[in-house]
Order: C-alpha cells, then sequence, then structure tokens
C-alpha cells in the first residue's frame, strides 16, 4: 500500500511538473523582447550626437547613426498598434492590439525580407528625430536639420539632393576667395566631368531643368545655383553664395550657357563677373 501510494504521489508530480512546463512554454512572450537594447543605445547615442552638429542640407545619411547593415525602415510614432507594424512591414513580433506608448517611437530595419533590428526611442531621451509615421524609408535616407534647433528631419533621398554638391562649393569658394582685383580664374576642373553650365535661381529650377529641391529641408535665401551638365545630363549642382555672387549681378548671365571655359573675373571694385576667354 505504501510502495502503490509513492508510486501514484510520484505520477502526480511528474504530471504537474509537465502542465507547469507545458504552459510555460505556450505562454506568450513579451514582444518587448524583439527590441534589441543594445542596437538601441548605440543609435541614441549616435543621434544625439549628430544632432548636436546641427547638418545642414544635404545633411548625413541615416546609415551613420545605424552601425549594422539594413535596406528598409519602417518608421512609427506613438499610437501605431501591432497591427500597423505588421501591415506595413509584414512582421509580426508585436501583438495586433498593442499600441505603441504616448513617448516611444518604433524604427524597425529591414534587410530584404529578414528582420534586422528593432530599435525603441523615447521621447525627450534620446529622440532628436523627426518623421513621418508609418513610412517606409529606403537605405540611403538622409538625416537634417534645417532649422538649427537639434531636431533631425528623416527625409528621403531626391535628385536635387544626388546632385548637389558640397565639395565643388566649397572649391568654387577657394577660388573666389584668392582672387584680387583685376584677376580671373577658370572655374575649371571641379571633380567631376562637365562641358556645360547654366546659372539658375532657386526658384526656377523646376522649370528650367525638372528638377525640383526640398523647399522643407533646404532653404536656398539669395543664393544661386550653377547647373553643371555633360552631353546634356545634369551631372552637378552647385551653390553659388550670394556673399560673392549677388543677386544683382546674376540677372545678366540667366538664360546663357557657359562653356567649361568660362572664368571668373574681379574687377576694379571687387564685383565678380563670368565671362568666355
Amino acid at each position: 500500500m505504501t510502495m502503490r501510494r509513492a508510486h501514484c504521489r510520484r505520477t502526480a508530480l511528474a504530471a504537474v511538473a509537465l502542465l507547469c512546463c507545458t504552459l510555460t512554454a505556450c505562454a506568450p512572450r513579451p514582444w518587448e523582447e524583439a527590441i534589441d537594447e543594445r542596437a538601441t543605445a548605440k543609435v541614441a547615442a549616435l543621434l544625439n550626437r549628430t544632432s548636436q552638429a546641427h547638418p545642414e542640407f544635404p545633411g548625413v545619411l541615416m546609415r551613420t547613426v545605424t552601425p549594422f547593415p539594413w535596406d528598409r525602415l519602417f518608421a512609427f510614432r506613438p499610437g501605431a498598434t501591432g497591427r500597423d507594424v505588421r501591415a506595413r512591414t509584414g512582421f509580426t513580433f508585436m501583438p495586433d492590439r498593442k499600441v505603441l506608448d504616448e513617448d516611444n517611437y518604433l524604427l524597425v530595419f529591414a534587410r530584404g525580407t529578414t528582420l534586422a533590428k528593432v530599435v525603441r526611442l523615447a521621447f525627450n531621451t534620446d529622440h532628436p528625430l523627426d518623421y513621418e509615421g508609418g513610412k517606409e524609408y529606403p537605405a540611403d535616407s538622409y538625416l537634417v536639420d534645417p532649422e538649427g534647433d537639434g531636431i533631425l528631419r528623416l527625409r528621403e533621398p531626391s535628385e536635387f539632393r544626388r546632385l548637389f554638391d558640397t565639395a565643388a562649393r566649397d572649391s568654387l569658394v577657394e577660388k573666389v576667395d584668392g582672387l584680387d582685383n583685376g584677376d580671373h580664374v577658370a572655374i575649371g576642373d571641379l571633380g567631376f566631368s562637365w562641358d556645360h553650365m547654366r546659372v539658375i535661381e532657386p526658384s526656377d529650377l523646376k522649370k528650367k531643368t525638372g528638377i525640383s529641391y526640398p523647399k522643407d529641408v533646404y532653404q536656398p535665401f539669395d543664393n544661386g545655383l550653377m547647373v553643371f551638365t555633360s552631353e546634356g545630363r545634369t551631372v552637378r549642382i552647385v551653390e553659388m553664395r550670394d556673399l560673392d555672387f549677388r543677386k544683382e549681378d546674376r540677372v545678366p548671365w540667366h538664360g546663357r550657357s557657359w562653356s567649361s571655359r568660362v572664368q571668373i573675373a574681379q574687377d576694379d571694385h571687387g564685383r565678380l563677373d563670368l565671362r568666355e576667354p
């Protein structure tokens, strides 16, 4: 009788243990386990460092603040649900009825069809980032701080940004700064091949080239634009500082196409002009 009772007890304990294991295995895991805390900390630190630099247009690539490979980014704002995340990304790590808390911003990175990283940023702590909620951003999206307020705007790439050349602008400024009254210098080699150049005001850019600039993140003020072409194809857009090339002085250049031999000349009064040799 004692042996039988002991056997029944062992059997009952085993059943309870099995039941506990089964319940534990079947219990839903919290969706927050999908969040990569280490990646979140790195991205937050890099975003804050970038925001302190106040990057002007053309800004910096989003890839510079994400130390892991990805090719698509889905960005969600507070109030988004797990169903929203699943519908946009195809990933099911977040329960459909779960709602993103008020102060949480979710970045879902994908590489191909694979979930690469999930990053959750806290507003006012590590979130100097503004973006369109629910939007998919490609890997060459960029960050820019047009207002100088430390808030980074995440924007999709554009044709204007791809052609906008700050290195050529700096080279042009260096050439101009080296001029004395009566001197001239060829625009010449700016680091790319070109055969013609036109001076276009930003307000006329779309009409004359079909290329528009992103008005929310690029502010030309009174600066002009040099549009360089090679065999009829636009290859670069270079900003002309109003400090050097005053808006009123640029008027006679409108509508004219300059060859690759064009020179910048400075007259006896310090005014700059363009001329063909």
